[in-house]
């Protein structure tokens, strides 16, 4: 079997939007998801999400950070 992406970290500037982006998009969803319940950032505003293959997290981006593509695991 050969090697493949684990996890996708991502830093954004509106975390609530990307993560509306991506259950859309691609369907993620927050872990223990419940129908009816949407994503929506934690207290300290990083959100996690998964599709059962890929794990995606989108935390605020600080200062100093670029948008965008942070770091990806793999397996």
């Amino acid at each position: 079997m050969g090697a493949r992406i684990n996890h996708l970290a991502i830093c954004s500037e509106n975390v609530a939007r990307e993560g509306t982006f991506y259950e859309a998009a691609f369907g993620m969803r927050v872990p223990g998801w419940e129908e009816g319940r949407r994503a929506k950032p934690s207290e300290r505003g990083g959100l996690a999400l998964g599709d059962g293959y890929l794990g995606l997290t989108i935390f605020n981006r600080k200062q100093g950070y670029i948008p965008g593509v942070h770091h990806f695991g793999v397996d």
